[in-house]
């Protein structure tokens, strides 16, 4: 049985770092929620779009100030959610119904790209939408999607990789990276979208979440060992920046302009602010307005400009609360 939510929406923050002021709250709202798998927040539209892969049918959509705005009905198992390049769709992995869907941007109306096997995550590059996928007996592949014409191609990698997720960005033409478990792997696709793919360099980490930055020189991790976020180089996999954080690593974000948020599950602390290459912080947060709040798991996402927050806590009858947050001028851009 579906089990009734309730989310706090707050701005409620505390600054550190540089002592750069507090940003202005925002009003609370309440929103129901089933679960969380991910988010993408859309600032031409006003939009913020919140997956909650199986536990229901429906994406739910909120304003940028966190009010409800409604849902989109019919994407059940929808996973791995992501604003396309050009702000004119989102696309989204539905595992239970073997497709991807693309959702318009302007009018939130539905379209579903049939794959025949079940994504858990896509990736836009250029023209091209890269997925893993996972059914039973097919363990953690690479297929693609031609925008073009809609020509769907799967078995890119072999099984073996056991790939869970695939991340791409712009400043990163012809190379993927993709999770595999506790590693991350570069990943050739300079052959086109039909071919098979290639795997290069790799490093170790745990990357619970993983996030590149938008020149494609680095790819930010989180990592458990030590208790810290770890920026890898692009070209060889080889630590590029370590961002000091502290436990339990479990989210990352990257703005337009570089900057990075590294967040973590943590009750007492929140979301650290770092400039890419940067290991001096900027600034820091705390997430939630009550003691227990924590940072889901790939619970941040940059819109624009802003920072957006996704906690969560137990409350007395066993009711999860979340709680998403708004930090506002989070970074002035340089």
């Amino acid at each position: 049985m579906r089990r009734a939510v309730t989310s706090v929406i707050t701005t409620a923050l505390v600054a550190a770092g540089l002592g750069v002021a507090a940003a202005p709250a925002t009003p609370a709202v309440t929103v129901s929620l089933a679960g969380y798998t991910d988010m993408a927040v859309d600032g031409t539209h006003g939009r913020v779009l919140i997956t909650s892969g199986d536990a229901t049918s429906s994406i739910t959509v909120l304003g940028l100030d966190g009010s409800r705005q409604g849902t989109i009905p019919g994407v059940a198992g929808a996973q791995d959610i992501h604003l396309a390049t050009d702000r004119s769709a989102f696309y989204v992995s539905l595992r239970s119904q073997k497709a991807i869907g693309v959702i318009d941007a302007s009018t939130l109306a539905v379209t579903k790209i049939a794959l025949g096997v079940c994504p858990t995550s896509v990736a836009q590059q250029d023209q091209v939408l890269w997925f893993t996928y996972s059914c039973s007996g097919q363990d953690g592949m690479i297929g693609s999607v031609q925008l073009s014409d809609g020509t769907v191609t799967t078995g890119l990698s072999e099984p073996r990789w056991y790939l869970s997720r695939v991340e791409s960005s712009p400043g990163l033409p012809g190379r993927l990276v993709a999770r595999q478990n506790g590693t991350l792997f570069l990943v050739d696709t300079t052959a086109g979208a039909t071919a098979p793919v290639s795997f290069g360099a790799s490093a170790s980490t745990d990357a619970r979440d993983f996030a590149l930055t938008p020149d494609g020189k680095e790819v930010v991790a989180t990592d458990d060992s030590p208790y810290r976020h770890v920026g890898f180089s692009t070209t060889d996999m080889t630590v590029r920046t370590i961002y000091p954080t502290a436990e339990y690593p479990n989210a990352v974000a990257v703005r337009g302009d570089g900057l990075v948020a590294a967040g973590l599950d943590n009750a007492s602390r929140g979301v650290y602010l770092y400039r890419e290459g940067s290991a001096s912080l900027f600034r820091s947060y705390r997430v939630g307005d009550d003691v227990y709040d924590s940072l889901v798991l790939r619970g941040l996402e940059f819109g624009s400009r802003d920072l957006y927050a996704l906690s969560s806590r137990w409350d007395g009858s066993g009711t999860v609360v979340w709680t998403l947050q708004r930090f506002t001028r989070s970074a002035r851009r340089r």
